[in-house]
């Protein structure tokens, strides 16, 4: 299921609910954390620590800012390339290898979008002429 991640503005709810006396059940229902959560808040209040998380936590990315431009303009060459075909053409440029949901996931942080184009039907040129007489 994963850790839902609280915010420094729920920290702080938690901290004045538990200095007005609440027990960790009331915070519990009230505000949706855990008692575990609840009891960290109070021993960085305890240590007098903040209550902000520390920068760096978390798996970090594959690519660098850099590299990730660096995407975008392959792509921007052409738009109609595949993610597919744009994470072999970086997998032979770079040391390293990213798959294409890697590449997607990318795009769609600097704003675009996947979309597939709309099929139209074929026209002879029988067909314009008819339309055009």
């Amino acid at each position: 299921m994963g850790r839902k991640k609280v915010t420094t503005y729920q920290k702080l709810k938690v901290l004045t609910l538990l200095q007005a006396g609440f027990s960790y059940e009331n915070i519990r229902n009230q505000l949706g954390v855990s008692n575990g959560c609840i009891s960290s808040i109070a021993k960085k209040d305890e240590l007098k620590l903040p209550l902000e998380n520390r920068p760096g936590q978390g798996r970090k990315k594959l690519t660098t800012l850099k590299e990730d431009r660096y995407l975008l303009n392959l792509m921007k060459k052409d738009r109609r390339t595949s993610s597919r075909q744009l994470a072999s053409d970086w997998n032979s440029l770079h040391g390293k290898s990213i798959s294409a949901r890697t590449v997607r996931r990318r795009l769609f942080n600097a704003g675009y979008k996947s979309y597939t184009t709309k099929r139209k039907p074929y026209r002879k040129p029988s067909h314009c002429s008819a339309r055009l007489k």
